[in-house]
């Protein structure tokens, strides 16, 4: 009895679970009360960003964060669940020197409105002006150095096939500092910048897996092997359309892999035979070269109605392919590995999807039948190779 009385007499020791506890919710109510902690990309975008745009002459704050709004938005714009792709000029014309001189001479140009550069400037351009930037225009976007504010409109920034465009100029030629910078949209999530000293920067806003090459040097390499063939008088302009017109055709399309073959080929080979193949191939190039020479309304018709067709080809499911002689040559293609090429295949890592295991096999192949194999994945990443 002496030791239960003395163990009943004993206090009782402090649960620490308890006050765990009780601290606990304290710090959650706190918490709650102070609100989320919210992140976004803008912080980021803008650090990033403000080397580039401040050595390209637009070292302002409020076209710092222009900017910076321009490449968010552009990343994936949409209204009304329709995907947009507009290039955008920021231009700062000075006393004696107007940039559009140079980049867009005598483009046609039509102002909409006056903006001032406040926190929802992109987004007002853009409602206003992205639906009209397609088919050859782009937004122009005046800035004024007086004051915080800006025009914009579009212009004319892509004249007939065979001449330079506004971003091939504004690549190629040195406008002065600060006077014209190009943000554009590669590719759905991807985002590119150009400055008049012809500095370029991209920015991948996706889950994507960089490839230190941008998309812009992908689908450049992909014309250019596949206009290696043009007749040199028209190789040079060629590419340039060529470029461009596959560049238009890669942002809108959810996926592919277009392949180009050598142009000394007869017929297609019959490892690539399970498609679509073109009895006579349609040469892009023979229609490009008959515009130059004479330029016509019919001539422009029927080299757009071309581009029309390869861009149904590449939105095909399959592989399409081209020749390095800038003519098409077959799509909807399906491939399989042979059992050699299925256990070489093997070492190459992950399978992934039917479209990645298909550009694998294509890389194998590359050699004196298919020069080039490129690749673009639905989130938007991009890769070319070329036989060695």
């Amino acid at each position: 009895m002496e030791n239960l009385t003395a163990l009943n007499d004993t206090p009782p020791t402090p649960n620490p679970t308890h006050a765990l506890y009780r601290h606990n919710l304290l710090q959650r109510a706190r918490m709650l009360r102070q609100g989320p902690r919210i992140e976004t990309i803008r912080k980021s975008l803008i650090g990033d960003l403000a080397d580039f745009v401040a050595e390209s002459g637009f070292d302002r704050q409020p076209e710092l964060h222009v900017v910076a709004d321009f490449v968010h938005q552009l990343s994936d714009y949409r209204e009304e669940s329709i995907s947009f792709f507009p290039s955008i000029y920021l231009v700062r014309a000075q006393a004696d020197f107007h940039p559009l001189s140079m980049i867009a001479p005598g483009a046609e140009r039509i102002m909409l409105r006056t903006v001032s550069l406040s926190d929802d400037a992109a987004a007002t351009i853009l409602k206003d002006s992205a639906a009209l930037a397609t088919r050859g225009w782009s937004i122009l976007v005046e800035l004024d150095s007086a004051t915080t504010t800006a025009k914009y409109g579009i212009f004319r920034s892509e004249q007939l096939p065979f001449s330079l465009s506004s971003a091939e100029l504004l690549a190629d030629r040195d406008t002065p500092t600060g006077t014209a910078l190009l943000i554009r949209n590669c590719s759905r999530n991807s985002v590119e910048l150009i400055s008049g000293n012809g500095a370029f920067l991209e920015f991948t806003l996706s889950s994507a897996k960089p490839t230190g090459i941008s998309m812009a040097s992908n689908i450049c390499t992909l014309t250019e092997m596949a206009s290696l063939s043009v007749p040199e008088t028209i190789r040079t302009s060629f590419h340039s359309y060529y470029n461009r017109a596959l560049s238009t055709i890669f942002q809108h399309c959810h996926g592919t892999i277009v392949g180009v073959l050598a142009s000394n080929l007869l017929s297609v080979p019959l490892e690539y035979s399970d498609g679509v193949i073109l009895e006579t191939p349609v040469s892009i190039a023979d229609a490009f070269r008959s515009l130059q020479e004479s330029p016509t309304a019919v001539g422009l018709a029927h080299l757009s109605a071309l581009e029309a067709l390869l861009r149904g080809m590449i939105h095909c499911d399959g592989i399409t392919l081209l020749a390095n002689d800038g003519t098409i040559r077959a799509f909807r293609v399906f491939i399989k590995p042979s059992q050699e090429e299925q256990s070489q295949l093997q070492n190459f890592g992950p399978k992934g999807g039917a479209r990645s295991r298909a550009y694998q096999l294509m890389k194998h192949r590359l050699g004196d039948t298919l020069k080039c194999a490129f690749f673009r994945s639905q989130d938007g990443k991009m890769e070319c190779q070329v036989a060695q």
